[in-house]
């Protein structure tokens, strides 16, 4: 039966007006650097139980902070992740920033991992034992990063979340985490001294160093992977840049050119520090240095974004202005993502029948 000129013309008219709200949603609800909702938090969500450095069990928690009224139900989340060397700092850390990004329509999760490994002296201080503690301290938090992944796309359904719109970034130790949850992804990039090897002694006692176990972990295997479309790096590092490839979760990096604590190029974390601190510390490589790695394998925006600045501070200079950036480029991957990025703001259209 054919259908009128009239008949079509409607047709046709439902279609793009319907395509258009979907567009107008799209990018009101991809727009990152606004705060324009009221947010809901719920704190010390554990998402699951694991051996710590001295063998007895750690409960890990993290908190979500959710966005109220943005009629979402695919929304992207955001982990962030606190510093502290590693066996210091809080999930508390981040809670300021999480908020921010809830009241743009972000899920954030600040996220709790395990602290804490073998010292000379078994009280909080930047002197090491040995390299394999601090590697091993490392590993183990990025298995509960993974692990806190799982989890949460377990939960998509319960906090309105998409499965595969999810991005993690950190600071500092934090950093490290992101980059390891992000791009180390098989057994090749675990470090020979997160096997069983020999224990470890300080003035305090005699410590057992088992195997940690796989990379991705043990840790709510429900079925989810623990892939990220994107990791922010603020002042992290990683072992070898080499297991950072073309084809990886996209990367926004932030540090400064002599940053004393963690490198911005290659070095030993606390270098600049003196008094022989960085002495057992392992070589890592700085965003500066991961910025090389990119750039010589054609990496270019907006798969990779890096902002170096000239100062010798282990913080951000501008944190306003870092942020919005930060923003931008999660709106930018997530906005892609849908369709509607700013940057493809106007798609083609092409409607059959042509009226």
């Amino acid at each position: 039966m054919a259908i009128s000129t009239k008949k079509l013309l409607t047709i046709s008219f439902v279609f793009l007006f319907s395509f258009f709200l979907k567009v107008n949603y799209l990018q009101a609800q991809c727009n990152y650097t606004t705060s324009r909702y009221a947010v809901q938090s719920e704190f010390n969500v554990v998402y699951g139980i694991q051996p710590s450095w001295r063998g007895s069990m750690d409960t890990l928690k993290l908190d979500i902070f959710k966005p109220i009224g943005d009629q979402n139900t695919n929304r992207p989340v955001l982990f962030l992740v606190h510093g502290g060397g590693f066996s210091g700092g809080n999930k508390a850390d981040v809670k300021a920033l999480c908020e921010t990004y809830a009241s743009r329509g972000v899920v954030a999760i600040a996220l709790g991992y395990r602290l804490g490994f073998v010292r000379p002296l078994q009280f909080d201080y930047p002197y090491i034992l040995d390299a394999a503690e601090v590697n091993r301290a490392i590993f183990r938090s990025q298995q509960d990063a993974k692990g806190a992944i799982r989890f949460i796309k377990d939960r998509s359904a319960i906090d309105s979340t998409s499965i595969n719109e999810v991005y993690i970034g950190g600071f500092s130790a934090g950093g490290i985490i992101a980059l390891c949850a992000g791009y180390y992804t098989d057994s090749a990039y675990k470090y020979s001294n997160c096997g069983k090897i020999g224990d470890a002694t300080n003035l305090n006692g005699t410590w057992a160093r088992p195997d940690l176990g796989t990379v991705d972990g043990s840790l709510n295997q429900n079925g989810n992977n623990a892939n990220v479309k994107g990791v922010f790096n603020f002042f992290g590092a990683v072992s070898d840049t080499s297991f950072i490839k073309p084809g990886t979760p996209k990367l926004f990096q932030y540090h400064q050119t002599n940053d004393p604590v963690v490198p911005c190029g290659k070095n030993k974390p606390y270098w600049g520090m003196g008094l022989g601190i960085s002495d057992n510390y392992s070589l890592v490589y700085g965003s500066c240095q991961i910025e090389t790695r990119l750039k010589n394998l054609g990496v270019n925006a907006p798969q990779n974004e890096t902002y170096i600045y000239n100062g010798n501070a282990h913080n951000v200079h501008d944190a306003t202005g870092i942020d919005l950036k930060m923003a931008t480029a999660l709106e930018d991957w997530v906005c892609s993502n849908l369709g509607s990025s700013k940057s493809n703001s106007k798609p083609s259209i092409k409607i059959y029948p042509n009226p």
